[in-house]
């Protein structure tokens, strides 16, 4: 059974604290503050995002190479690409529904579908259906608890996805890109968009 203070919110209050002590401050923005842990929990569900798609992109090139596994490395290099920008264009849900279907990931099916449920209910209804908690200091208290708490349990699943992805891998005997590989890709992204930033050439997706 919970302890009076996890009742009234203040264990949970303490925990948070601890993993991010600028909310004990003095003087603490408490709704900025529940934008801010918004934001951690969209960042953790793209974390989710790109961990499905690349499942699914190593999975279906798996099956195009079993259908011709004469392919040269070019070839082979081009089907990932290919397949990487195809299941970039899934949504989150038809990403869900495809890693369900893969033998490593069938016992998580639940936990998988439980974190779209999450994901559409804050991405569409949780300004609109918790806007009420906003309104006292409790009330944002409540709701950043809440956040942390579901971002945790993102995450959780985001390491498992890894973890699977390897035994999948391992499974169908196709090799992971070594981490230094990933990093490179991951510097260069970053190199490109200063050199956009600073050639004034920046655009973002959300732009005609």
């Amino acid at each position: 059974m919970r302890s009076e203070a996890e009742k009234s919110g203040l264990g949970g209050r303490a925990a948070l604290i601890a993993e991010f002590p600028e909310l004990g401050g003095a003087v603490v923005g408490l709704d900025k503050e529940v934008y801010a842990h918004f934001g951690l929990l969209f960042s953790a569900f793209a974390l989710v995002e790109h961990s499905m798609i690349n499942i699914v992109c190593f999975y279906q090139s798996w099956i195009e190479w079993c259908g011709n596994p004469q392919r040269t490395s070019d070839e082979w290099s081009a089907a990932i690409d290919r397949n990487h920008i195809n299941a970039s264009k899934y949504t989150f849900g038809n990403l869900a529904k495809r890693v369900k279907d893969i033998d490593e990931f069938d016992e998580i099916s639940d936990r998988i579908a439980d974190i779209k449920r999450i994901r559409d209910y804050t991405a569409h209804h949780f300004f609109r259906e918790e806007a009420a908690y906003f309104g006292s200091v409790e009330g944002r208290w409540f709701l950043l608890i809440g956040l942390n708490d579901l971002r945790r349990k993102v995450k959780a699943i985001e390491v498992e996805l890894d973890r699977r992805f390897q035994l999948m891998c391992e499974r169908i005997g196709l090799p992971r890109p070594p981490q230094g590989y990933l990093e490179e890709l991951t510097e260069r992204e970053y190199a490109a968009a200063c050199d956009r930033i600073a050639s004034g050439g920046a655009k973002g997706g959300w732009e005609p």
